[in-house]
C-alpha cells in the first residue's frame, strides 16, 4: 500500500506501438472525495521527457443527468 489513507493509487501506462514510451500516473484523492489530482511522468527510452499536473473537482454527483449533453461548466457547478 502506497499510504494508510487509501487516498494514493499508482498505475504504468505503456503506449501501443511505441514500446520505448511509458508513464506512470499517481492519482491522489481529497478525504471528502470532491477533488482529486494527478501527476504523470512520461518516460522514454527510460529517460524523464515530460511531467503532467492535473487538477480535478467533483462539478455534479449526478453525471447521469448530462449523458449526451454537452453542457457549459456554470450550469452544472453547484
Amino acid at each position: 500500500d502506497l499510504d494508510e489513507h487509501d487516498r494514493t493509487m499508482m498505475l504504468h501506462w505503456t503506449r501501443k506501438g511505441e514500446p520505448d514510451l511509458y508513464l506512470y500516473e499517481m492519482i491522489q484523492l481529497s478525504d471528502d472525495g470532491e477533488a482529486r489530482a494527478r501527476v504523470w511522468q512520461w518516460f522514454k527510452n527510460d529517460r524523464l521527457v515530460q511531467r503532467t499536473l492535473i487538477d480535478e473537482v467533483r462539478v455534479s454527483p449526478d453525471w447521469q443527468s448530462y449523458d449526451d449533453l454537452d453542457p457549459e461548466y456554470s450550469d452544472i457547478r453547484d
